[in-house]
């Protein structure tokens, strides 16, 4: 405990330090690649420097509840969104709304909206309207629960989000032996698409849907659920991992239970078309088989994690001739499931007790190893970039 207090101290006393004297920081020629980290008092900004990917601790804010349940952030970084609540039993759930300096430091909420029963948000990359998933009532007889997305305006000169819209409304299972939930899946580059998800747990395995909808520009109203991607496991198997990249759906398959995945499906993201781009199975190539899988935000490339070696290695995407390439990159990491990149794909983040840094060519998918933050009880992070 003594090291802890120890260590937040310090990382206090330099946030407070940087933010009296940040004035006096040349302003950036280009866009800044920022990292959130949160652990279970404070939000910490660290700026990423090109080049040697060291992060320099920008700026430290206390957090407005301990209990993270999301964040997010607008295209250009200037505004971000943070759902907080009381410790669980959750209490009191908030959406706050920061605006941030040219660093990505927020300062004090410019808004705090009541928000108990939601979670999944997801901001329209174009700035104007925001997007929360909404537990409702629980009818007993027929064992339903109501969850609905909602939609807010954003204020485009302030961030601030206006009062909810409910544009879409689902009945989903809340039995004993079968229980459903909704979340966002995430929206398209224009911010004209969003995705959303019912994930199902059952008696006899789990199953989930992908749906996509227009959104209006004007308006941001939803149009109907068109369905993109179904997947169902047997009693035996693992939920699937489903990413959705450039126009492209990554679905990473368990065969059993703690096994390493076995198989990646790369579908065109199209309502209806359920075809795959490239199918890749364990008996066709090795690299399908990983403990955990993640698509690089260009699309080109898969990260494939191995657990135990606690490595990672990169394999190319190639539509053309419809194969998962191995490309010779392999670097170390932590938990397989904990790998982030940055919003243009140039700086990959493995984080557990430690976020590791790594910076990653697009071009040649070489990996450049850079600094490390160290946060005892990091809870959540966010790679964003600052306009």
């Amino acid at each position: 405990m003594r090291h802890t207090v120890v260590l937040m101290f310090a990382l206090s006393s330099l946030a407070f330090t940087q933010n009296r004297t940040s004035h006096l920081r040349p302003m950036p020629a280009s866009a800044v690649q920022v990292l959130y980290v949160a652990d279970e008092a404070n939000l910490y900004t660290f700026d990423i420097t090109p080049k040697t990917f060291q992060p320099d601790l920008a700026g430290t804010i206390p957090l407005p509840k301990p209990q993270v349940n999301g964040i997010t952030a607008s295209a250009d970084g200037k505004f971000l969104y943070l759902m907080a609540s009381d410790p669980y039993p959750q209490t009191d759930n908030r959406v706050y709304v920061y605006d941030t300096d040219r660093y990505g430091v927020p300062g004090t909420p410019l808004q705090s909206l009541p928000a108990t029963s939601a979670f999944s948000m997801a901001v329209d990359p174009a700035g104007k309207f925001f997007f929360v998933v909404n537990n409702g009532a629980v009818n007993q007889k027929t064992e339903t629960q109501v969850e609905s997305i909602y939609r807010f305006q954003v204020d485009q000169a302030n961030g601030k989000l206006s009062q909810p819209v409910n544009e879409v409304t689902y009945q989903v299972p809340v039995q004993a032996t079968n229980y459903c939930s909704l979340s966002i899946a995430g929206m398209n580059a224009n911010g004209t698409e969003i995705y959303d998800y019912v994930f199902c747990g059952t008696h006899a395995g789990a199953n989930g849907t992908y749906d996509e909808r227009s959104v209006n520009s004007s308006t941001g109203a939803l149009g109907a659920a068109q369905q993109i991607l179904s997947w169902s496991t047997d009693t035996d198997g693992s939920p699937d991992s489903v990413q959705l990249v450039k126009n492209l759906i990554f679905d990473f398959k368990y065969p059993v239970d703690y096994q390493p995945y076995d198989e990646l499906q790369i579908l065109p993201l199209l309502p209806g078309n359920h075809n795959p781009v490239i199918d890749c199975t364990a008996t066709m190539l090795p690299a399908c088989a990983s403990d955990a899988g993640v698509a690089h935000p260009s699309g080109k490339y898969v990260f494939y994690t191995n657990a135990q070696a606690r490595t990672t290695e990169v394999d190319a995407v190639e539509l053309g001739s419809k194969q998962i390439v191995a490309t010779g990159t392999t670097f170390s990491t932590f938990q397989p499931n904990r790998l982030k990149f940055s919003p243009d794909g140039a700086i990959a983040y493995s984080w557990g007790t430690t976020v590791s840094i790594f910076g990653f060519d697009i071009s040649t998918a070489a990996i450049t190893t850079g600094g490390s933050i160290w946060q005892l009880e990091t809870v959540s992070i966010l790679p964003a970039e600052r306009y």
